[in-house]
């Protein structure tokens, strides 16, 4: 199988000596640009050198921006006990780092980023009723927790569960009710 040779054509040869050589690089760009890559195969003839797809190398920092330029790239992120690569985006001029994407949520637990750096947690708690009782975040938020919302599955009307007043962080909150119930949670937090 050929591949791309940059020192083709060799400096000082004749160009018809290495147009085999020459027509077999501009296949592999067009094969490592499009049919093997993030892109429209230059030859498409619609769609030129569109992307298909983005795909990020990880990088182990966020990368230098000047002014006027932004950058998106993938570096890891460690959830949960586990690392695994995230999208991000850095603003101009060494600028905000702000998180994209955020791990693989589950049936009891999950997070995730909107646009503009808001995050969610959500997630399902067991409380055993009476006192106050905290639930914490799979990961804190950075900053701080904006607004918890919380139901609870009751097979009672009587049933009462609440947010503790003052008890948010960035790591979770409180709760306190009256019985024993499942809770059901989301919150929002930067």
């Amino acid at each position: 199988m050929s591949s791309y040779n940059p020192n083709i054509p060799i400096a000082g040869t004749r160009i018809d000596r290495t147009y085999q050589q020459i027509s077999t690089n501009f296949t592999e760009l067009n094969n490592q640009w499009g049919i093997n890559g993030d892109h429209v195969e230059l030859t498409s003839g619609t769609n030129t050198g569109k992307h298909k797809k983005s795909t990020y190398v990880k990088q182990s920092s966020a990368p230098t921006t000047i002014a006027d330029e932004a950058s998106v790239y993938s570096k890891d992120l460690l959830t949960g006990g586990v690392t695994q690569p995230e999208i991000y985006l850095r603003q101009q001029s060494n600028g905000t780092e702000f998180l994209m994407t955020r791990g693989a949520p589950t049936s009891s637990s999950g997070e995730g980023v909107l646009y503009g750096g808001l995050q969610i947690r959500s997630g399902t708690f067991p409380y055993l009723g009476g006192s106050s009782e905290a639930v914490t975040y799979s990961s804190a938020f950075p900053g701080g927790t904006v607004s918890v919302q919380i139901t609870i599955e009751s097979s009672t009307v009587t049933s009462i569960v609440v947010l503790v007043p003052g008890s948010k962080s960035a790591a979770g909150f409180n709760v306190k009710g009256n019985s024993s119930e499942t809770i059901n949670y989301i919150a929002t937090g930067y």
